[in-house]
């Protein structure tokens, strides 16, 4: 429900880009750091979400709507966040 809001519920974009299809979001480093940190428009959700349920949103996106990217661990997102922390 967060997402939907400005992605369109069907990631089609809307006040936010769209996911569906989108360059980025084959990404990893770049989605998790948006997801964490947010960026213009888009509030962080670092606070919010576990490791866990960051890899289940970018899961959610990369293989809905026709989109066919790799899963992601809760373990990876660990790394990124830690990543994130070091910079």
């Amino acid at each position: 429900t967060n997402c939907a809001g400005c992605h369109g519920p069907s990631g089609e974009g809307a006040f936010g880009p769209p996911l569906v299809h989108n360059e980025n979001m084959m990404n990893t480093s770049y989605v998790i750091a948006h997801i964490v940190n947010g960026s213009q428009n888009m509030p962080p959700f670092r606070e919010q979400l576990s490791a866990q349920e960051i890899a289940a949103v970018i899961n959610y996106i990369g293989t809905s709507w026709g989109n066919k990217l790799t899963t992601i661990s809760a373990a990876k997102v660990k790394a990124g966040l830690t990543m994130e922390k070091q910079k």
